[in-house]
This record gives structure tokens, C-alpha cells and sequence, in this order.
């Protein structure tokens, strides 16, 4: 959460210098919580006191309901930045589709940390799922590991497919990455900085 809400506040910046209007949305299974459309480098400190009061929702993901909810409150089309980790059961492609169907320009940003596409676990522990609090008891083997990284690594790789086959901006984003570096090369590859 901490490393998102950094790249959001870093590509705001980069939009109210531009004297562009800028807007944030916080979602999990709906809209939580957005800050109106601002302009201008002096409004950066209202961003950066909304991104720092929003606190982990808790619930869980549902990218289509919050689109269609976002879709329906924001009549101005334009660049949305999508910045999540895509952990949605129901899918991220609903949501997707749902920005492009009405006619905004998304480009997503796929936050993924080392530890959850390689976790440190072995022998018997107790998963927590920190969005839906269900726990799972599993007996993690080496075996069940691989598994596991093969899947992750596939699940990124359906995100990347996805964007690509629809022509939607993407950035596979790593959180032991440097959070400037990644901001300066999603904003190279969306040709707002060279």
C-alpha cells in the first residue's frame, strides 16, 4: 500500500505540473474514497493528504464494481492509472474493459512484491488471506513452492497478455524496485517523459 500510494503520488505530481486535472480514487470492492479534480503544482499537498489518510480497506477486490462505479461518477474522460496488485477472485479483465468500454485511456500498473511470487514458507503454517480474512491450513514442500511460483508468475504473465491483446498500457511493477524508476519508466513508455 505504501509503495502504491508513493507511484500515485509521483505520477499526480507529474499531471498538476503539467497543469493537467487531477483526480485519485481508492477502491477495493467499490469506490472507497476520491478526491475531486484539482489543478495546479500548488494542490499537490491536498493529494498527499489524501493518499496518507487512506488506510487498507480490508475488503476484498472486485476491479469490475469499482470501475463501473468510477465509470459512473466521472463524466470527463482521460488517463487512469490503475495502480493495484490485481488479487481480484473475480478476475482484473471485467475492470479493464469496463475503463476502455467508456471510453478512458487505462494503463495498468501491476504492483507485485518478491515475497508473496517467492514466500519464505515451509512445513506446516496457516495462510490468512488479508483482504477476505479466511485462513487455509497448507504443509508447504518444496514441491508445492514451485507450484506455487509457476502460477504467480503465470497469473503476471495473463495481466501482461491481456494489456497487450487490448491495446492497454501496462507496467509489471516489482516493489523491490525503486518506486522514481518505476515512475520514470511507466512514464517513458507512455511517451509523457522521454
Amino acid at each position: 500500500l505504501s509503495y502504491g500510494k508513493r507511484i500515485a503520488a509521483a505520477l499526480a505530481y507529474v499531471g498538476l505540473a503539467g497543469l493537467d486535472r487531477v483526480s485519485v480514487t481508492t477502491f477495493s470492492d467499490r469506490v472507497v474514497e476520491r478526491l475531486p479534480p484539482v489543478r495546479g503544482r500548488a494542490r499537490m499537498m491536498r493529494v498527499l493528504d489524501f493518499l496518507e489518510r487512506q488506510p487498507p480497506d480490508g475488503g476484498a477486490t472486485s476491479l469490475g464494481k469499482a470501475m463501473r462505479a468510477f465509470v459512473a461518477h466521472n463524466e470527463r474522460r482521460g488517463l487512469v492509472f490503475c495502480v493495484s496488485d490485481f488479487y481480484d477472485p473475480e478476475g482484473f479483465e471485467e475492470g479493464i474493459d469496463v475503463l476502455r468500454w467508456a471510453r478512458f485511456e487505462p494503463t495498468v500498473l501491476h504492483l507485485w512484491d518478491e515475497g508473496e511470487a517467492s514466500p519464505p514458507l515451509h512445513g506446516d503454517v496457516t495462510l490468512v488471506d488479508r483482504e477476505t480474512g479466511r485462513a487455509r491450513e497448507v504443509t508447504v514442500t518444496p514441491g508445492v513452492l514451485a507450484r506455487y511460483r509457476a502460477a504467480h508468475e503465470r497469473y503476471r504473465a495473463r495481466i501482461a497478455t491481456f494489456c497487450a491483446e487490448k491495446h492497454v498500457g501496462h507496467a509489471a511493477i516489482s516493489t523491490s524496485q525503486m518506486w522514481d524508476d518505476a515512475v520514470l519508466s511507466v512514464l517513458r513508455r507512455s511517451n509523457v517523459v522521454r
